[in-house]
This record gives C-alpha cells, sequence and structure tokens, in this order.
C-alpha cells in the first residue's frame, strides 16, 4: 500500500493535489510514514490515469514497474537554500531570466522531440525491413547484412549518415596504394 506523499512524490505532483485527485478512491488501510499513521491506497485501486502516469514515469525513469517506482520514489529537489533567505533582487534576475529563456527551451524541446521521434521511426523501419530481409531467406535470426541492406535500402539521402560506417572500410594500405598511383596534376 501507498500513502498519499509516496504517490505525489513519484508522480511529482502536490501532496494536497494527490489527496483531492483520490477522494472518490477510498483507502485500502493505513501505513506509517516518517512516525505517523497515513491512509494507503493499494495500486489496483487508483485512478486509472495514475497507474498509466506511474507506469510512463516509471518507464522513463528505467524502474522495472509503476509499484516499483512508488516503493522507492526519486528525491524530490529542493533548492540548498531557502527562497526566504535570497535577496529580492536575485529573485527577480532569476524570473525575468526564467522569462526570457521559455521560449527557446520549449522550441527546443519541441525540436528535439520531433528528431527523436524521427530517428526511432527509421529505426523501427529498418528492424523491421532486416527482419523482413532474414524471413524472405527462411533464416529465424536476423544478421548484420540484413541490417546493412535494410538501411541501404531506407536512406533518404538526407538521411544517409548511418549508412556511412557501415560502408566497406578502406584498408589504410589500399588507401595509401590509391594516392601513390593516381596521376598528379602536373603530369597530365
Amino acid at each position: 500500500m501507498y500513502s498519499a506523499s509516496q504517490i505525489a512524490a513519484a508522480l511529482n505532483k502536490s501532496k494536497r493535489g494527490v489527496l483531492f485527485a483520490l477522494a472518490s478512491s477510498p483507502p485500502s488501510g493505513r501505513t506509517v510514514v516518517s512516525g505517523n499513521s497515513a491512509w494507503a491506497w493499494r495500486f489496483d485501486v487508483l485512478p486509472g490515469r495514475f497507474k498509466e502516469e506511474l507506469a510512463q514515469q516509471a518507464k522513463q525513469r528505467g524502474y522495472a514497474g509503476p509499484e516499483a517506482l512508488l516503493s522507492n520514489p526519486p528525491p524530490i529537489w529542493s533548492s540548498p537554500l531557502p527562497l526566504k533567505h535570497i535577496a529580492p533582487h536575485h529573485l527577480e534576475r532569476a524570473t525575468q531570466l526564467q522569462r526570457a529563456l521559455k521560449p527557446f527551451l520549449e522550441q527546443t524541446e519541441h525540436t528535439y522531440a520531433q528528431a527523436s521521434a524521427k530517428y526511432l521511426a527509421g529505426i523501427e523501419t529498418v528492424v523491421r525491413r532486416a527482419r523482413f530481409l532474414a524471413t524472405k531467406e527462411n533464416r529465424a535470426k536476423v544478421l548484420f547484412a540484413d541490417i546493412k541492406g535494410a538501411i541501404q535500402e531506407s536512406a533518404i539521402l538526407s538521411d544517409s549518415a548511418p549508412t556511412k560506417p557501415l560502408s566497406t572500410p578502406i584498408k589504410p594500405y589500399a588507401n595509401r596504394l590509391q594516392e601513390h598511383c593516381r596521376p598528379s596534376a602536373s603530369s597530365l
């Protein structure tokens, strides 16, 4: 069973907000939190949106599952210095900086998300194509040649970067030999 404070920490939400959302779900029992008795809920009685958010947070943070996240939530960041000890002009400067950077950070996050989605889609396409090439040749396992062929078939000119590392490497000796045997501009 998990207390409202554990659920709040796992979801990075306020305890008050979690308690408000849990108002329609009766608690499953009580548990001890920091030496005090508190209401607690079993995972299966949590609202559906909490379960989805917990599953997503657990996946993003590398936990085995949502219940592992609830059992050991990450620590919530807090300022090393309480805000009441910071001079008002410094707080105002920080607020101005935050406002100035907000549009750039939102755009950067959006651009990064688009690029990530594009590369993930490309990887998925290559994987599907490599599997198809393997099954086409009646093989259960995908070979490196299948992956290389899938990349070469799937790559668009602007996306040719992944094909470069997989190209046949030129041996240093052969490279030097080609340069040595190449006619110079003066001899033409």
